[in-house]
């Protein structure tokens, strides 16, 4: 089976903790077509191992589904190749999935909020009245969970095919209008408009209530909320602690450089800064401007406000890293001024001469700058660094190395940890390997994510991949 990878180790993943609100994923319903018996009190097995080859078997009976319908309705094809009309197959990433021990002892985690979220209608298009359901503990039909599959590889005209059957099909409970929800989402996500509009009305004969209104705010929503970096550029985030531990992330960006690579430098996870960290990143600025090799920053503000907190007017330091690090981020800013004003502070406090006002070259510039656009096609960065959550945005595919390791850095100095995915349109099932991985580490450590405002779509994925079962999944809804 394709998916086989999912039984090749022992799977010892962390025990999710219970919630009993319905806007969490859980799999409450294993047994039924697994023969796991279940023996914790919610109805999932208590053994770690018994998850992982539960999901194991779950996502072999999606394969096969899709092998037998392949020949009569489903277009399938090799993940990032064209869409055909014909037969093919839907390719599991070649790097197999790891599972590491949740620590042993480990809490238990407090109840879910009792506000229940629905399985219908995201806030891009909302069914009323749906009856509140849980992602996971439902056992979600093998249409549901093969489209969100398909979507995940590219293919969302199959995913299309296989909604369109669904909807057609007597499901029972809220999945009749999980179906629709999947397929308005689907809709949305492709910005097909005309569809949208005449499944509306067809729901509206159907359950003979108003149906789901078309947001024009959802089609940009993702590439308004990114940043922007060359296309060809390699992405290097910092950690949370700028300190000499740092030197690993620095010396990747210098290797990049070395080999004519741009590089685009995120510095927004940055939450504490040291001498030794400021010298680190004062210097490889230093080296991007005597190279005038190409470099982007994104971050720059918030990692001014974190290291201005380390110096003090008038107070000498040991080092003086920490001052030149901020003036050197004030040039990468353009702020000639205020540069101006910290020199002299600088000058008093260290009784030297104030460095000189120094513009930037052409090569460094910030992320989503009018420089930045106008010199080189862009594409979007994949998250923000917000102050209450880790954003998501656009389309992840592949490894994502960029956008997990600055979640790994977001992580660090948390324990509870929001990811906010209201502008996620689509996770590749490469990426979502990876990010089932980084979730059992990051659980392995004592952290815990709540993954919020996903579409019905890619909280579908995240179902089959037993991604529930480590962390909280909430739908998106108003």
């Amino acid at each position: 089976m394709i998916f086989r990878f999912f039984a090749k180790k022992d799977a010892r993943s962390a025990e999710r903790k219970r919630g009993t609100g319905t806007e969490t994923v859980v799999d409450t319903q294993r047994e039924a077509t697994t023969g796991v018996a279940p023996t914790h009190p919610n109805g999932r097995p208590s053994d770690p191992r018994e998850v992982a080859r539960a999901t194991a078997a779950k996502i072999d009976e999606i394969e096969l589904q899709m092998i037998v319908r392949s020949g009569d309705e489903i277009r399938t094809a090799r993940p990032g190749a064209a869409q055909a009309p014909t037969a093919g197959t839907v390719h599991a990433p070649t790097n197999p999935l790891s599972f590491e021990a949740d620590p042993a002892g480990s809490a238990d985690r407090a109840a879910a909020p009792a506000a229940a979220a629905t399985f219908g209608l995201s806030s891009m298009a909302i069914v009323p009245d749906v009856q509140p359901m849980e992602i996971g503990g439902a056992n979600l039909p093998p249409a549901f969970e093969e489209a969100a599959v398909l979507y995940s590889n590219g293919q969302a005209d199959a995913a299309e095919s296989v909604l369109q059957q669904a909807i057609l099909e007597p499901l029972s409970g809220s999945f009749a209008r999980q179906s629709w929800s999947m397929l308005f989402d689907l809709y949305h996500l492709t910005e097909n408009r005309s569809a949208f509009d005449s499944l509306a009305i067809d729901f509206s004969r159907r359950f003979e209530t108003s149906p789901p209104t078309w947001d024009d705010t959802v089609a940009g929503a993702a590439g308004a909320a990114s940043a922007t970096v060359p296309a060809s550029a390699a992405a290097v985030a910092l950690p949370a602690a700028l300190d000499a531990q740092a030197a690993r992330q620095i010396d990747q960006v210098k290797r990049f450089s070395q080999r004519n690579r741009a590089v685009a430098l995120d510095l927004s996870p940055v939450r504490s800064v040291d001498p030794d960290g400021a010298i680190l990143l004062h210097q490889t600025i230093r080296d991007f401007v005597k190279t005038k090799s190409e470099l982007t920053v994104a971050g720059a503000d918030a990692l001014l406000a974190v290291v201005s907190r380390t110096t003090e007017n008038g107070r000498r330091d040991d080092s003086d890293a920490c001052w030149l690090l901020q003036l050197e981020l004030l040039r990468v800013l353009g702020r000639e001024s205020v540069f101006e004003d910290l020199s002299i502070d600088y000058c008093v406090t260290y009784e030297v001469s104030p460095p000189p006002w120094e513009p930037m070259p052409p090569s460094i510039r910030l992320a989503g700058s009018r420089a930045s656009e106008s010199k080189v096609p862009a594409v979007a960065l994949n998250y923000q660094v917000g102050a209450e959550a880790f954003v998501l945005t656009g389309n992840i595919e592949g490894r994502a190395q960029a956008t997990l390791s600055a979640l790994r850095s977001y992580c660090a100095d948390r324990a509870e940890i929001n990811v906010d995915c209201r502008a996620l349109r689509r996770l590749d099932f490469v990426a979502a390997g990876e990010l089932l991985n980084e979730i059992v580490a990051l659980r392995s450590g004592g952290k815990y994510l709540v993954f919020k405002d996903l579409n019905h779509l890619v909280a579908a994925l995240l179902a089959v991949m037993g991604i529930p079962d480590l962390a909280e999944v909430r739908l998106r809804r108003h």
